[in-house]
């Protein structure tokens, strides 16, 4: 269980786990994706390092919540943290893509001791004009509306 009572988060762990002292790397999916999106790049960093793909909420083999509570953002930021600590995995080098690039960025203001460095690809720290954001959040909900 994580720190807030919610179950860890599923993760593929591959690589070598004793006798190499080489920091781990965790991989963070995008919206929709899984653990299966980062099997091209797990595959070939598993040879010299243990790697920890990880489904975030909603995604993969972690399934749907029954409770909207569970998606949050600060929720699956701690989530990210508490799976990397119960996993032995902290410090990591953290490599996130699209909305797990942003998961990847708050992990790394929130949690100093968690992440040792931090690759984001295709994400931003999100948008600051309110209009923007809002018009963001609009064309986010009918896009997760279309895929329930």
């Amino acid at each position: 269980m994580n720190s807030d009572g919610t179950q860890f988060l599923h993760a593929d762990v591959v690589g070598p786990v004793d006798g190499n002292d080489r920091t781990a790397v965790l991989l963070l999916h995008g919206f929709t994706g899984s653990t299966a999106t980062m099997s091209n790049i797990a595959g070939p960093l598993s040879e010299s390092r243990r790697v920890v793909a990880m489904d975030l909420p909603g995604h993969g083999r972690n399934g749907a919540a029954a409770d909207v509570y569970h998606y949050g953002f600060d929720r699956t930021v701690n989530a990210v943290a508490d799976t990397l600590g119960n996993l032995n995995a902290i410090p990591t080098h953290v490599v996130g893509y699209s909305m797990g690039g942003r998961i990847a960025l708050a992990l790394a203001i929130r949690h100093t001791d968690v992440v040792a460095s931090l690759t984001l690809i295709g994400a931003s720290p999100g948008l600051s004009n309110p209009i923007e954001r809002s018009a963001r959040r609009r064309s986010d909900d009918e896009l997760a509306n279309d895929l329930l």
